[in-house]
């Protein structure tokens, strides 16, 4: 296993900067859903620091299924869910889907892996909560790129490069070749 020595400070700064992209959420009123482990840097900081940075309520979904989930956002009537594609996925999929109502998300983060198109759209079509997908890594602490809530976004990529966080494209057969113009 690896180590990665992380400070207040950037856990403080990435809560503020994912704040930042989801704009339209009022401190003290919103009910997060935490399905995300606590021990993952993903988890931490985008289900857990960034509800406690808020103010919000905060479900625990020690053991992540799509029923204890659904249950929670049913039951608790969450605004925010960040999680992974497969708990999207398995939300979807889930048999008894219909018997929960989980309207009251407005919006969902996405990372991990890659957020296939067709889960992105049928989640948002069943919710009509905005998933926006995002990247980042432990030793980014870890939020890098979000594509915005509630703006335009290109869905299928990572979004783009969350406030004060420098980021460069290069080619990727020539690392040192920056690309300047990727359109």
């Amino acid at each position: 296993s690896k180590g990665v020595q992380l400070t207040h400070g950037n856990l403080s700064s990435n809560c503020q900067q994912c704040q930042a992209w989801f704009q339209g959420f009022d401190p003290g009123k919103e009910i997060a859903v935490g399905c995300l482990p606590f021990f993952h840097s993903f988890g931490m900081t985008t289900a857990m620091n960034v509800a406690i940075w808020n103010a919000w309520g905060n479900v625990l979904v020690p053991k992540p299924e799509a029923k204890t989930i659904l249950e929670a956002i049913h039951k608790c009537k969450a605004t925010y869910m960040p999680a992974v594609p497969t708990l999207y996925n398995g939300l979807i999929n889930y048999p008894d889907l219909k018997k929960y109502d989980i309207t009251s998300l407005r919006a969902c983060f996405s990372g991990g892996a890659p957020l296939p198109m067709e889960t992105m759209r049928a989640f948002e079509e069943l919710t009509g909560a905005e998933i926006c997908e995002g990247y980042g890594l432990t030793e980014t602490s870890p939020v890098t790129h979000i594509n915005p809530y509630g703006a335009k976004r290109k869905q299928g990529t990572i979004g783009i490069p969350i406030p004060n966080t420098e980021a460069k494209l290069v080619d990727v057969d020539d690392y040192s070749k920056e690309i300047t113009n990727p359109g």
